[in-house]
Parts: C-alpha cells; structure tokens; sequence
C-alpha cells in the first residue's frame, strides 16, 4: 500500500497544531509504509509559510526553518511523485469545474498527481487533514483517510 501526502499533513507533521499528535501517531503506525508526495506539495507548503508569515502568526525566520524542515523531510522520509504533467492539469481541471466537489484548485491537483501514482504503482490512499479534499477524493477514485 502507498499512501500519498498532502499539504495539511505533512504540514502538521512539522509544525505544532491541532493535529500533530495525530499526524505523528499515523506515521508511527505506518513507519513500514511507502510514504509520497509531489513538488506541487512544496509549493503549498512554501504558499503556507508565507501566508503565516504575512498574518503575522510566525516570524520570517520560522518560516524559513520549517520550509528547510519540509526539505529535509521530503530527502529523508517521502518519496517524490514524477513532476506533475499535462495530462495531471487536464485532469485536475475538470475535477475543479466539479463545482460539487468543493475542490479548490491546489487539492484537484493533488487528486490528479495521487491518482497517477495509484495507476502506475497501485493502490494509493491520499492522507489529510484537509475535509473537503478527504470527502471530495473517492468521487474521484482515490481512498482518502484523515488521521485521528
């Protein structure tokens, strides 16, 4: 089984919140586990920092020390999805255009990238703390769990 992480995860995994407990939990249970996640998650990361930063909820410099943190981590505990492709962005935008799904574009992007990853190395569930994602996700094929 591979299990593909998103933002929100990994995210609470470095960073005190609400849900590091649980985060930490889940990757114990699942230290054997075959752990992804994609370029376009950095990207949502470093997004996030900066919008803590320009909140004023964390100083420029814890920022750029969690971001080197998420680097580390991805050299060290994930592996990295091929970088997204066309065919990834056509389908995420038609996920999008779902107005019932509730997707908002970055997380149609990480359904596309876990569902090519399920295709070319099987079954893949998508881990997150983010709910509309995890109830959006089977629509589109793709097991979904939050941690608890």
């Amino acid at each position: 089984m591979l299990y593909y992480l998103d933002t929100s995860f990994i995210g609470s995994v470095l960073r005190h919140d609400a849900n590091s407990q649980p985060a930490q939990r889940w990757l114990d249970d699942h230290a054997e586990a075959e752990l992804w996640t994609s370029d376009w998650t950095r990207v949502e990361f470093a997004g996030a920092m900066a919008r803590r930063v320009r909140m004023g909820d964390i100083a420029p410099e814890m920022s750029q020390g969690l971001f080197a943190a998420f680097l580390s981590a991805c050299d060290r505990l994930f592996t990295l999805t091929e970088p997204p492709a066309s065919e990834d962005y056509d389908y995420a935008a038609r996920a999008a255009l779902r107005h019932d799904s509730g997707l908002r574009p970055g997380d149609a992007l990480q359904i596309a990238i876990a569902r090519r990853l399920a295709q070319s190395h099987g079954d893949t569930t998508l881990v997150t703390f983010d709910i509309r994602l995890a109830k959006a996700a089977p629509d589109f094929g793709l097991p979904a769990v939050i941690p608890d």
